[in-house]
């Protein structure tokens, strides 16, 4: 099994820093994929730290709702967190709704973190853009998930999350630079999106698996109505 040394990050912000491409400062599957995912992302993020709860089935739909009173700190979870403690809302209107918020603040986080900087615009409009800031956690989540995709290795359960996710995300094939595209790549990326590979594992990795299997359901299905 991989392990890797995750220091507190994010689903969230590790998928987001691999969807990023610093040879063009552009994110993969920016728009509708891109939103789906961070979504997805930020549901298990939120599971895992026991603000959010999964109710009972509605319509074949569960319901989302938030647990324990109390805010996240970090702004790319507590914007999720605040428009489910308003109203809750089935797990398809959560992508749908909060996926397109999320794209700003899961980029600042990875400014604060140090990962990537702004630098102004050039131009008419001088629109800001992201650059590389420090590569050395990108480069390492790239290793990683080389060693799980290419070269089958059993990943951890936060690397296995960000894996399915990048698998439903559809863009794995557009990360051939990172992740070098192959037919055993996309088999092991499907396998991990589809299979509940962690049902025998402890406590948080079956939350992890659970979540990540739900997210990865519904991008398909939005995929289809996009």
């Amino acid at each position: 099994m991989t392990d890797q040394n995750h220091t507190g990050a994010l689903v969230v912000e590790d998928l987001a820093l691999l969807m990023f491409n610093p040879r063009n400062g552009a994110v993969v599957g920016d728009g509708l994929p891109f939103f789906h995912v961070l979504a997805g992302a930020v549901l298990i993020d939120l599971l895992l730290q026991d603000r959010l709860s999964l109710e009972q089935e509605r319509h074949g739909m569960r319901q989302v709702r938030t647990v324990g009173g109390t805010r996240p700190d970090l702004e790319v979870l507590a914007t999720a967190w605040d428009e489910i403690d308003r109203k809750p809302m089935d797990l398809y209107a959560m992508v749908l709704v909060l996926g397109p918020r999320l794209r700003e603040p899961v980029l600042d986080l990875l400014v604060a973190r140090g990962h990537l900087r702004r630098e102004p615009g050039r131009g008419l409009l001088r629109i800001p853009t992201l650059a590389e800031n420090n590569g050395t956690r990108r480069n390492h989540l790239v290793a990683t998930m080389r060693a799980v995709l290419n070269d089958g290795a059993e990943p951890d359960a936060h690397t296995a999350a960000i894996a399915a996710l990048l698998s439903a995300s559809g863009q794995l094939a557009s990360m051939h630079a990172d992740i070098p595209w192959s037919g055993a790549v996309h088999a092991n990326a499907r396998k991990l999106q589809r299979s509940a590979w962690a049902a025998t594992a402890a406590g948080q990795a079956v939350q992890v698996s659970m979540a990540s299997l739900i997210a990865t359901n519904l991008f398909t299905a939005t995929s289809i109505l996009d």
